[in-house]
Formats: C-alpha cells, sequence, structure tokens
C-alpha cells in the first residue's frame, strides 16, 4: 500500500487518539479509552477496525497481540492509535507524529512505549480500500538505526511488505538433528532414502557451513540405509543408535545434549530444503535476545502450505494448511514475518542454551504436541517464536491423512497449558473457533475471502474448490471434542 501521509488527532483527558482522515471513529470511544481495563494498564493502545464494501458488507480486519517483527515489516496495527501523552511527548509533538505515515508514527511511538497493548474493540471504520496495512520502507530503516538493528530492509517484489533481514555476526555453530527409522519413500516420482535426502538438500541447497550433523536412527534400520545415511553426512556426521518406542522428543533430546553447539535445527528426514539461505535467515533472527525459536514456510510436495506458524483456537492448527503457498492470507496476513504461538517442529531453530534451561522437548508427548509445547515454555522464560515466509522447505507430510487423536496428550496439554491456549496471545477474540485461517466469527461469503485473499480474482470453480477445501478442514475438526480439557 502506498504511504499516506497527514492524520488528524483527538485529545482525550491523558491519552492522543491519532487516526486517518478518511477514519471514522466509534462513537463510544470516550468512554472505552477511559473504562476498558487493557488501556488503564498500557501507554500505547490498536484495535480492530471494520471497512464496507460496495455491495454494503462488513470486512472485519482484527489483528493479533503485540507483534514488534511484524510491525516492521508492515504497520499491521492499522490507522488509529491511542497514547498517553507522556508517551506522545517523549518521541516529539502531536503535529509532527501528524505529519507521518501511520507505520512512522506507530514504530517511533512504539519504540519509547513500556506497554503496547492491542484491545479486542472496533476502534474505526475506514473505506474498503484502505483496508490492507501501510508500509513504509524509508520508515522502517530509519526505525532499525535508531534501534541498533543491522539489517538489511528492501521492500518485496509486491510492496505488501518491508523484509528485514538482519546481520548475523560471528558464524555460530549449528548442530543439524534428524530423527529417522531409515524409512524409503516415493518423492516427487522417485523412490529415496528420506534421511539421506534430507541430508542431501542440506548440503546442496544451503552455504552456511559451520554446522554437523546428528542422526537419530532406529536400531531396525537396514544396513543399506545406514549406508546412505552415512555417506551422505560425511565427516560431519555423527549416528546416535535409538532401540526404544518411537518418541520424537527423546530422540530430539538425546541428540541436543550430545553436542556444544551455539544453536539446534530440528529436521524431520521427510523434510528438503527449498530456499538457499535457510539457516542465514532463520539465525537472523536470534540477533534479537528475545528470540527463542524460528520456523519457515512449510510446503506440502504440491507446494500447498502445510504450516504457516501455528494458531491455538483452541487446537493447535497449522495455519492456512493445504491452500496455496500464493495467497496472502487475511489481510496480507502471510506475507510478513511475525510472532506466533508456535511453528511445526518438522524444522525449526532454537538457541542450545535454551533448549536445555527449558527443558527440550517434554517426552510425555512422543509424537504430537511436544513442538506446542516447547514454544509455550519458551515464552515463560520470556521467548517468542518467530514464522518467517522469506524461507520455505518442503515437508513430504500427508496432506490428506487424518490426524489420530492422543486422549492422554490433549488432556496434558489442556493441563499444563489451557489458558495459553483458549486465549491465544496472537490470536484475535473474535476469529472463528476451531478454524486454521485468520476468519472473522461473522456470516456472510466476505469473511471467507477476506481470511484467504482479499485480491484474489477466482472463478466460481476456483471459488468453489477452496470452500470445499475448508469445508473438509471443518469436518476434520470434528474429530476434537469441543471441550478438550479437563475441568480443574
Amino acid at each position: 500500500m502506498a504511504r499516506i501521509r497527514g492524520s488528524k488527532y483527538l485529545e482525550i483527558e491523558d491519552f492522543v487518539v491519532f487516526y486517518s482522515r478518511d477514519c471514522e471513529l466509534i462513537t463510544n470511544l470516550h468512554e472505552l479509552i477511559l473504562k476498558h481495563p487493557v488501556v488503564a494498564k498500557s501507554d500505547l493502545i490498536y484495535g480492530d477496525s471494520v471497512h464496507p464494501t460496495e455491495k454494503k458488507e462488513l470486512s472485519f480486519q482484527l489483528r493479533p497481540g503485540w507483534s514488534p517483527e511484524r510491525l516492521r515489516n508492515h504497520c499491521y496495527v492499522g490507522e488509529v492509535l491511542i497514547a498517553r501523552r507522556g508517551l506522545v511527548q517523549k518521541v516529539g509533538d502531536i503535529k509532527s507524529l501528524c505529519r507521518m505515515t501511520s507505520h512512522e508514527r506507530a514504530l517511533r511511538l512504539s519504540e519509547q512505549a513500556e506497554s503496547t497493548a492491542h484491545i479486542g474493540e472496533i476502534l474505526y471504520l475506514s473505506p474498503f480500500d484502505r483496508r490492507l496495512p501501510n508500509v513504509d520502507v524509508d520508515a522502517v530503516r530509519a526505525h532499525c538505526s535508531r534501534m541498533h538493528i543491522d539489517a538489511r530492509c528492501e521492500l518485496s517484489e509486491d510492496s505488501q511488505v518491508v523484509e528485514v533481514i538482519r546481520v548475523i555476526k560471528g558464524a555460530p555453530r549449528v548442530c543439524v538433528i534428524i530423527p529417522t527409522r531409515g524409512d524409503y519413500a516415493e518423492v516427487f516420482g522417485a523412490k529415496r532414502n528420506l534421511a539421506s535426502s534430507a541430508i542431501k538438500s542440506l548440503r546442496k541447497k544451503t552455504k552456511y557451513k559451520n554446522i554437523e550433523i546428528i542422526v537419530v536412527i532406529d536400531a531396525e534400520a537396514s544396513e543399506e540405509s545406514r549406508r546412505e545415511i552415512i555417506e551422505a553426512g560425511g565427516s560431519d556426521l555423527t549416528v546416535i543408535e535409538y532401540n526404544a518406542p518411537f518418541n520424537f522428543a527423546e530422540k530430539i533430546n538425546l541428540a541436543a545434549l550430545s553436542t556444544s553447539a551455539d544453536f539446534l535445527l530440528f529436521m524431520n528426514d521427510d523434510v528438503e530444503i527449498d530456499s538457499p539461505n535457510v539457516i542465514e535467515v532463520m539465525l537472523s533472527y536470534f540477533e534479537d535476545d528475545q528470540v527463542g525459536l524460528v520456523g519457515p514456510m512449510l510446503k506440502f510436495e504440491d507446494g500447498t502450505i502445510q504450516s504457516a506458524g501455528h494458531i491455538l483456537n483452541p487446537i493447535p492448527f497449522d495455519l492456512y494448511r493445504g491452500f496455496s503457498a500464493e495467497i496472502s492470507g487475511g489481510f496480507n496476513f502471510l506475507k510478513p514475518a511475525r510472532e506466533v504461538s508456535g511453528v511445526i517442529a518438522a524444522f525449526s531453530m532454537t538457541r542450545t542454551d535454551l533448549f536445555r534451561e527449558v527443558g527440550g522437548l517434554c517426552m510425555d508427548f512422543p509424537s504430537d504436541y511436544n513442538d506446542v509445547d516447547f514454544a509455550l515454555k519458551l515464552r515463560t522464560v520470556g521467548k517468542k517464536t518467530i514464522f518467517t515466509p522469506y524461507v520455505t522447505c518442503w515437508h513430504f507430510e500427508s496432506k490428506t491423512r487424518i490426524p489420530k487423536l492422543d486422549p492422554d496428550a490433549i488432556e496434558l496439554l489442556g493441563a499444563r497449558w489451557r489458558h495459553e491456549i483458549e486465549n491465544d496471545f496472537y490470536a484475535n477474540p473474535m476469529l472463528q473457533k476451531y478454524e486454521f485461517i485468520w476468519k472473522a466469527n461473522v456470516e456472510g461469503e466476505i469473511s471467507l475471502r477476506d481470511a484467504i485473499d482479499e485480491n484474489a480474482n477466482w472463478d466460481d470453480e476456483e471459488w468453489q474448490s477452496l470452500q470445499l477445501l475448508q469445508d473438509k478442514h471443518l469436518h476434520r475438526t470434528m474429530f476434537f471434542p469441543r471441550r478438550i480439557w479437563r475441568e480443574n
């Protein structure tokens, strides 16, 4: 979206409300600011908005919790910001802030804010063509300079986001951990040993050199499989024998205890690297010491999305699973790097010291939810999880398989994290529950179009196929009981 300068302001006691000229503020904004508990505890506040279409339908722009990484990429907080007067004085003066783009104003105010918060309320109405986040690459570059973030900031090809990639200091050592049973499978029309193919893609595609590889292999794996894995790994490879019932978490933990590397890269044997700079980009986010876990966009063999991060809604879902990787998602939701509540463990990176600090992956989750649990454990020690779409990997998991529920795992997840899962910080209270796309909880076709790609020009057949994909997923969720946690 083009940069638009020039905003209005409204003073309400100790607060200043900045809003674009085409915004219509809600009538009870004064009462909301003075009485809402979120406002009382914060010095910078943003909310949600509504945008009427030509057909008089309402398009709701629902925003997640505070996401500074996403704000650098585009102004997802919208065209209305509520700031305490003291914060405004730290940054400058009201009139100078009004002359800025909404993106620059949000960045400057957030730099000085002690507490930035999202309020789950509609704050304003604006035209439908002003619903997408504003983007100001110059403001992002200036912000990074002020915040001493050494990064390359470039406008994306479609001008929808600013890609912010930090410069890595030094060459930290990365341990790539690959748990495997030594299986063979058909991928891209040819039979292959999964683990050796994963290693070959690592060797062929990535330029990063300071790596070691640990393969944790089941004892019953064939000699042929072992030979192929060892040949692919070469001198950087360590093999750990595993002779126990399947437990993904335990396999990862065993390898993590066997390395002195700075970072751990979990890599399923059914993953293949797509982006040559995947390790460098993932490492770059750790230049922010608040980051604890990073994951890229994962794609199925047919190019559709396997995971664009997790949403806890309140079941943990892989966002936009099965949709085209080319769509923008709700209000360009899939375009920026952003904070999320979790990423799939199939290909993800963390710091070794943090992994050990929180106790690694919980072995009470041998298959599912160990990654959800790990990300939430990191949050308890003040570390966040980042999803980045700027690098991608293939994940050859079958996208058509019906998930098999382990009641004990669900009960344990609920016992440990019920509050966090039922109140996902990076979701929104007005989202439709038990949904895996960013869809408002309102009736009508417009909410589904918003959630998938508001810019797409689909014909009727394409649109029907997308609706069937959503319906198929919703039928799957019927396997999940609506109350999955035991009452305490």
